[in-house]
C-alpha cells in the first residue's frame, strides 16, 4: 500500500519515511536508508519523527555517528515544534545518553570561523 501511495505522490515525505520505517522493521537496513534520506528532504521545517527513525535505521546499519547526529537533529525539530512529542522527546534523549552522546548541540570551538 505505501508503494502505491508513493507511486501516486512520490514527493511525499510522510508516506517515503513509512516505507523506510516498513524496512527497518522487516531488517532491511540498508534499503530503508534511501527514502528515510528522502523523507528528511522532504519534511517542511523538519521532523523530529522522521530523524528518529533515520538514526534508528543508521545504528542498525552500523553508522553509529551518524545515527547520534540524526537523533540530536531529531531532538532539536522536537523541542523547536510547538506541540511536541513528550515521549518522542524522552525516547530521544534515552538513546543520545545509552551512546554516549550528550543531548545537546556541541558548543562552537573558540577558534572555529
Amino acid at each position: 500500500m505505501i508503494r502505491k501511495a508513493l507511486a501516486a505522490d512520490p514527493d511525499n515525505g510522510a508516506y517515503l519515511d513509512s516505507l523506510g520505517w516498513v524496512l527497518f522493521k522487516l531488517g532491511r537496513y540498508e534499503e530503508a536508508l534511501p527514502p528515510l534520506e528522502q523523507a528528511t528532504k522532504k519534511s517542511i521545517g523538519g521532523d523530529g519523527t522522521v530523524w528518529d527513525h533515520m538514526g534508528d535505521v543508521l545504528l542498525k546499519a552500523m553508522q553509529t555517528e551518524k545515527a547520534i547526529e540524526a537523533w540530536k537533529t531529531a531532538l532539536q525539530h522536537s523541542e523547536e515544534e510547538k506541540t511536541s512529542d513528550q515521549q518522542l522527546l524522552e525516547r530521544l534523549k534515552e538513546k543520545l545518553k545509552q551512546h554516549g552522546a550528550d543531548d545537546q548541540p556541541k558548543p562552537a570551538e573558540k577558534n572555529s570561523p
